[in-house]
């Protein structure tokens, strides 16, 4: 699997249902935490721009809250070539990425 823009996302919920090589829907918009009707142009996620950043990225994401704690939650690993859309986001590292696959599901028990 050859992905331009690799990333790692959260999945709660009903979405852990979707199963490796699924393409992703498009993420909610979200003000002072609240979902909006408004979709994203593509799925949220943390970018992760080498493979020796990893560990930025999942500390970024434990800071702002993304952190498997609970059966309901996965940690998953998406690609895609279409690119990103939404630098401006809030948290670190994160980005909307258009087209997006699930690649890999990141297991529970993974050292950090």
């Amino acid at each position: 699997m050859d992905y331009e823009y690799i990333g790692l996302r959260m999945q709660r919920g009903a979405e852990k249902r979707t199963r490796i090589g699924a393409m992703l829907r498009p993420s909610h918009e979200w003000v002072d935490e609240r979902k909006l009707r408004r979709k994203m142009r593509g799925t949220a996620g943390f970018q992760i721009y080498s493979l020796d950043k990893i560990d930025r990225v999942l500390d970024a994401m434990q800071r702002h809250g993304y952190n498997p704690d609970s059966e309901n939650e996965r940690l998953v690993v998406i690609g895609t070539n279409d690119g990103t859309w939404g630098e401006d986001m809030p948290e670190k590292y994160a980005t909307a990425f258009i087209g997006a696959q699930l690649l890999a599901i990141v297991e529970k028990d993974r050292k950090q």
